[in-house]
């Protein structure tokens, strides 16, 4: 958790030269996973511009099971490559990491935890629809070589607050 805490640091203390956004919203996946088929998570996510055109967007999901005993949340640090005018309208592809950790406690046996390192491939575009709120939408393909997660598309809409 210390390491968490350390990266997510270093990517706020960069010299921040392009707009600093703040929100979340809604992830809808098909979460191949041995769980659930599809999954519904709720997303706060953060976009930290390094340059005009390029960004640094940390976000964290708190997945909804829906299932008695089972947690699930994760952890996501993507670069992303701005085509657009971050005024208005952009556009981005991007790529990085994900980290997703998960609990089931089944009564009688004791809890079972884990967790899986991901790929993540995709793009995305926000809409300014006033100086300060963004609309945001990202697709977004998750690579994982477990067994057990192998990773899935994943649609992100929410709405972002500049800073």
């Amino acid at each position: 958790m210390k390491k968490i805490l350390v990266v997510a640091f270093l990517m706020l203390s960069f010299g921040l030269k392009a707009q600093t956004s703040i929100g979340g919203g809604v992830t809808f996946g098909n979460g191949s996973t041995n769980i659930s088929r599809g999954f519904t998570a709720i997303t706060v996510k953060g976009d930290f511009g390094i340059t005009d055109q390029i960004s640094i967007s940390p976000s964290f999901d708190y997945v909804m099971t829906g299932l008695p005993g089972v947690s699930f949340f994760g952890f996501n640090a993507d670069g992303h490559y701005n085509l657009g005018d971050m005024d208005a309208f952009n556009y981005y592809p991007f790529a990085g990491l994900g980290l997703y950790m998960g609990n089931v406690k089944i009564p009688n046996y004791g809890n079972f935890s884990g967790s899986v390192l991901l790929i993540n491939l995709g793009g995305g575009t926000t809409y300014a629809v006033s100086d300060g709120i963004k609309l945001l939408g990202e697709l977004k393909y998750a690579i994982s070589g477990n067994a057990y997660y192998g990773g899935g598309i994943a649609i992100t809409l929410g709405v972002l607050f500049n800073l």
